[in-house]
């Protein structure tokens, strides 16, 4: 429908538009009602969101299976964060908001895919967000930067990975600034993760609940007006990683970048 899915050599992502909502509120149960972020594991360079869909037009199962030696779509978001969806904490919950209102890309590639999304008023603070949201090739994650106007004095931002079913391990890195969930998909490893400036946060928790889709691993920020964080993954499958470990330098590696970013002095 109106989703918008992007991807590069190795990785695919998905977050839900406006149409979705309205049906999702009108009660269709194959519609999605999140603001969580969706990822599609690849084991293959090529680009796959395009064929996926096609393939969906005459069989409804076809990107929710591995038949075809190039990956598929068996990540459940639901309500939760998915890997890298926001909120904010108040009182042990989270509130989100619903589904993007509109998008607008920016930039195609083909080394760098930029796009747009707008979501309504949300929250009991009223919170108006403009995300802006960047994949290079070559990276395990998607730059967000997210854009905030409220109504009200806002307590916190959280950024969240979901638990799914409470099954995987966590991990939790404040003073580097790195957060990673490893769990089982299927017959084999998913990795997710978030990155983010360590002097943005203030702290971190593991929520977990017997309500569908309400536990996540939650990275809690300061309220500023402005909150830049990556959120990526790897599959056992794709050959990018073996073990926990594995991903875990990733994470490393990439906060490494992020506290210590390059810089260009043009004399």
């Amino acid at each position: 429908m109106d989703d918008y899915a992007w991807e590069n050599d190795r990785v695919a992502f998905r977050m839900y538009g406006p149409k979705g909502q309205q049906e999702a509120l009108q009660g269709i149960k194959s519609s999605t009602l999140s603001s969580g972020v969706d990822i599609w594991l690849k084991r293959t360079r090529l680009p796959v969101i395009n064929k996926w869909y096609k393939g969906y037009l005459t069989d409804p199962m076809y990107y929710h299976k591995d038949s075809r030696g190039e990956g598929y779509d068996p990540y459940h978001v639901g309500n939760s964060r998915g890997t890298g969806g926001i909120g904010i904490w108040v009182n042990d919950k989270l509130q989100v908001s619903q589904n993007f209102v509109s998008s607008r890309t920016i930039a195609e590639g083909p080394l760098r895919t930029v796009f747009e999304l707008i979501y309504q008023p949300w929250s009991d603070f009223g919170v108006k967000e403009t995300k802006i949201i960047s994949l290079d090739i070559g990276s395990d994650f998607s730059r967000f930067e997210s854009d905030f106007e409220s109504e009200k004095p806002v307590p916190n931002y959280a950024v969240g990975i979901t638990l799914h079913k409470n099954e995987g391990e966590t991990q939790r890195n404040d003073k580097e600034g790195y957060y990673l969930h490893w769990e089982k998909i299927d017959d084999a490893f998913v990795g997710e993760g978030l990155v983010m400036d360590p002097r943005n946060i203030e702290q971190s928790i593991v929520f977990r609940s017997e309500i569908p889709d309400e536990s996540n691993v939650l990275v809690i920020t300061k309220p500023d007006k402005k909150l830049v964080y990556y959120a990526g993954f790897a599959w056992q499958k794709s050959s990018r990683v073996r073990t926990k470990e594995d991903w875990e330098d990733i994470l490393k590696k990439q906060s490494e970048i992020i506290r210590h970013p390059l810089i260009v002095k043009v004399k």
